[in-house]
C-alpha cells in the first residue's frame, strides 16, 4: 500500500511552487497584470510574487466600462493600478504599459494626479520601456510629466492618444530613447511638437501616426542616428482639403523610410537622401485630385529618395509625371492600381537601369487588359529589357518547366505573368492545372466574367486538375459550363466548393452535380467540398474514378 500511495503523492506535490522565486517572476512577467495578481489566491508563497514583476501592464478594458462601476463610488480600475505600484517592492520596472481606452468618464484632475505619480514611480524603478494609451472623451489635455523628459534609463516609449500633449524641455531630452512611437490627432500646441522630434540624441527608430487637423503645422525631425523612420497619416473627410504638415527630416543615418499618406495632403523634405536604402511610399487612394499638382510632388518626393535599393510604391491615380534615374534600386515593389496604370509601370522601368526584382501588385483585384494595349505595351516592355545586361535566365526554360512551375499558382497570379515579357505572353493559356476561389477576394471582383475569359482564351491543351471554391456565383448554368469546358478538355482531377446562399445564411442553395462529371472517363480523382445534389447514373459511372473526397 506504501508503493503504491507514494506516486499519487508525487502526482499531487505542487513542483511549480518549488521553482525559483526569480523563474516564477519572470512567468508571472508573461502575463497582463490584473491576472499575475490572481496568483495570490494559490498559497502563501504567491502572496509576494506580483510585488516583485519587471512588467506592469494595465489594461481597462477588463474591467467595467460604463457608468456602473459609480455604485463602487471609485474607478475600480484606477484604483487597482493605484494600489499595484504603491505596493511594488524596490526592484526595477521595465516595462509599464497603461491602457485607458474604454472609459465612459472623462478625465478628471485626480486621474492626471494619479497617472503621473505611476508614471513618477516606474522611473523611481529605472523604467526602460513605457507604453501609455489615453482616450478622453471630453478632449481634456493630458501634459506628459517633465520627469519622463530627463530620464536616464527609458529606451523605448510609445504613446497613443487624442488628449496628451507635450511639453519638452529645450535641452537634455530623452536621453537614452531608441524607440519613439507616437500617435496623436489634431495637435493644438504647434511648438511643443516642433521640439519633440528634434531632442533625442540616440533615437534609432520612430514611427509617427496622425490625423492631420485644421491647421498647417511645420514638424522638424532631427536625429543624428535615426535609422528607421515611419510616418502613417490618416484624414478625416471633414479636414480632407484643410492644410496639413510639412516635414523636415534631417536624419544622416536614416535606412528605412515608410510613408503612408493616402490623401497626399502633407509635404516632405529629406537632407541627407543619399543614405535611404530602404523605402515603402503609399500616396492616395482617391481621385479629388489636382492630377498636376499630385504628380508634380510625386516626382519631387520620389527624387529625394532615388538612392534606394529597395523601393515599394502605390499610388494608384498617379499620371503625367516625371522619374529621376534610380541608378542603385535592385527590387522593386509596384501596385499598379488594377493592373492598368501601364505608364506607372513603363517609367520605373526605363528609369531604373539595375533592376533585378520585380513584384507587381494589384491590390485584390483580378488582372483586367484589352488585347491591343497589352500587345503596345509588351513591345515598350521587351524594348527596356533589351537594354538590360543580366540575362532572364527563368524565361530561358523550356516551356513544359514553365508550366510545370506555374501549375502551383492560383490561374490570378498564373494570368498575372502575361506583364513580364512577350516570352510570357501565352505561357499562361497552357498550364495544365487551373485554380478558382473567390473566397479571398473582395465583391467587386468580376470572378465568373474572369473564368470565362480564361477559358476562352486557353489553348487546347489538356486540363489536368480544376478547382474551383466558389460563394458568391449564382448562376449555377454558368458553373455547369465551366466543368463541361474542362471535362472536355480531359480534366484528372476535379475539387469542387459551390455554395451560395442568396443573401441568406441559413437558406444555402445546392448544386446539382452535371451528369457529364459521372460518365467522365478521364476523371481519376474527385473531391467535394460542400453539399451537392448527385444524381448518379444506374451505369457507365466513374469508370475510371480512383480517388474520392467527399465532405458534407
Amino acid at each position: 500500500m506504501a508503493s503504491e500511495s507514494k506516486p499519487q503523492e508525487e502526482a499531487d506535490e505542487d513542483r511549480i511552487s518549488k521553482l525559483p522565486d526569480d523563474v516564477l517572476c519572470h512567468i508571472l512577467s508573461l502575463l497582463v497584470t490584473h491576472e499575475a495578481v490572481r496568483t495570490t489566491i494559490l498559497s502563501k508563497k504567491w502572496n509576494k510574487f506580483w510585488t516583485s514583476l519587471p512588467n506592469l501592464e494595465f489594461y481597462d478594458k477588463y474591467f467595467p466600462t460604463s457608468y456602473s462601476w459609480l455604485k463602487y463610488e471609485c474607478d475600480p480600475f484606477m484604483t487597482f493600478v493605484d494600489r499595484v505600484m504603491l505596493l511594488h517592492d524596490s526592484k526595477d520596472i521595465r516595462k509599464f504599459s497603461l491602457s485607458r481606452m474604454h472609459r465612459e468618464v472623462e478625465f478628471v484632475v485626480e486621474d492626471v494626479y494619479h497617472i503621473h505619480r505611476w508614471i513618477d514611480i516606474a522611473i523611481e524603478h529605472n523604467i526602460v520601456e513605457l507604453d501609455l494609451s489615453l482616450v478622453d472623451c471630453k478632449g481634456m489635455n493630458f501634459y506628459l510629466p517633465q520627469s519622463l523628459y530627463t530620464c536616464t534609463t527609458l529606451v523605448v516609449l510609445k504613446v497613443e492618444s487624442n488628449c496628451i500633449s507635450y511639453d519638452p524641455p529645450i535641452t537634455g531630452c530623452f536621453p537614452r530613447l531608441k524607440v519613439f512611437v507616437v500617435s496623436f490627432t489634431n495637435p493644438d500646441s504647434p511648438d511643443p511638437v516642433r521640439r519633440l522630434f528634434s531632442c533625442c540624441p540616440v533615437l534609432e527608430d520612430l514611427a509617427i501616426y496622425g490625423y492631420p487637423g485644421r491647421d498647417a503645422l511645420d514638424i522638424t525631425i532631427s536625429a543624428p542616428e535615426l535609422k528607421t523612420l515611419k510616418i502613417h497619416l490618416s484624414c478625416n473627410e471633414y479636414y480632407m482639403y484643410d492644410p496639413a504638415y510639412t516635414f523636415k527630416i534631417d536624419a544622416p543615418k536614416l535606412e528605412n523610410f515608410s510613408l503612408k499618406d493616402p490623401w497626399f495632403l502633407s509635404n516632405y523634405h529629406l537632407e541627407n537622401r543619399n543614405s535611404v536604402v530602404k523605402a515603402k511610399i503609399v500616396l492616395n487612394d482617391s481621385e479629388d485630385y489636382d492630377p498636376i499638382d499630385f504628380a508634380d510632388r510625386t516626382t519631387a518626393l520620389l527624387g529625394r529618395i532615388s538612392n534606394v535599393e529597395y523601393l515599394s510604391f502605390s499610388a494608384a491615380f498617379l499620371e503625367d509625371f516625371h522619374l529621376s534615374t534610380f541608378d542603385t534600386l535592385y527590387q522593386l515593389e509596384l501596385s499598379l492600381g488594377g493592373c492598368n496604370n501601364w505608364e506607372l509601370l513603363i517609367v520605373f522601368l526605363k528609369k531604373s537601369p539595375n533592376l533585378k526584382h520585380l513584384v507587381l501588385k494589384n491590390k485584390g483585384r483580378l488582372p483586367y487588359f484589352e488585347l491591343d494595349e497589352l500587345e503596345s505595351n509588351l513591345d515598350l516592355m521587351s524594348e527596356v529589357q533589351a537594354k538590360r545586361v543580366n540575362k532572364d535566365r527563368i524565361s530561358a526554360l523550356p516551356d513544359e518547366v514553365l508550366y510545370h512551375i506555374l501549375s502551383f499558382l492560383k490561374t490570378e497570379d498564373v494570368v498575372m505573368t502575361i506583364f513580364l515579357s512577350r516570352r510570357w505572353k501565352n505561357i499562361w493559356a497552357s498550364v495544365p492545372s487551373l485554380d478558382f476561389c473567390d473566397q479571398e477576394n473582395p465583391d467587386t471582383i468580376p470572378f465568373p466574367k474572369f473564368i470565362d475569359n480564361v477559358l476562352f482564351f486557353r489553348d487546347s491543351k489538356d486540363i489536368h486538375k480544376f478547382r474551383l471554391h466558389s460563394i458568391r456565383v449564382e448562376d449555377f448554368d454558368r458553373i455547369c459550363g465551366w466543368l463541361g469546358a474542362a471535362i472536355r478538355r480531359n480534366v484528372v482531377e476535379l475539387d469542387l466548393s459551390v455554395k451560395y446562399y442568396g443573401g441568406d445564411e441559413d437558406h444555402q442553395q445546392i448544386f446539382k452535380l452535371p451528369k457529364s462529371v459521372f460518365t467522365c472517363k478521364t476523371l481519376r480523382v474527385l473531391k467535394l467540398w460542400s453539399n451537392f445534389i448527385i444524381n448518379a447514373p444506374e451505369s457507365g459511372c466513374f469508370l475510371n474514378l480512383k480517388s474520392l473526397c467527399v465532405h458534407f
